[in-house]
């Protein structure tokens, strides 16, 4: 594994590690009674698609070996993950944010940040690519 390879390792697995510790400690905390809580059942498959999927993500970013798409891809991760542990720890994922009609949680959050941004940094790269060629 060359510098950059590790660099991006530890960006994703930082980034990923935040999120998911951020998750679960808010969630642990509306949970214990912070707050009004709703749950969304996962099926056990449905988490382990998600598990699978992010393993897949994670492995596709650190062969193209970005740092930033490493930060992006770890918060999307974090989230993936963080949602898949609260489906095993409250036999649902708890959601206690709410705005209108919508109700997430900080992980979904999370998913919808670091997925943009990654799809922002791919086409970045992408472009530069392009440019190079």
């Amino acid at each position: 594994m060359g510098a950059g390879e590790e660099g991006s390792l530890r960006v994703l697995v930082a980034a990923a590690t935040i999120v998911f510790l951020l998750d679960l400690a808010v969630a642990a905390a509306m949970v214990g009674g912070a707050g009004d809580v709703f749950y969304h059942p996962r099926s056990g498959a449905a988490g382990l698609v998600v598990f699978a999927a992010m393993a897949v993500i994670a492995a596709a970013i650190l062969r193209i070996g970005c740092r930033a798409l490493s930060l992006t891809g770890g918060i999307l991760i974090g989230a993936g993950v963080g949602n898949f542990t609260s489906a095993i720890l409250w036999r649902g994922v708890p959601d206690y944010l709410v705005v209108g009609e919508t109700v997430f949680n900080v992980a979904d959050a999370a998913a919808v940040v670091g997925g943009c941004a990654m799809i922002l940094v791919a086409l970045w790269l992408l472009g530069q690519r392009l440019r190079a060629s």
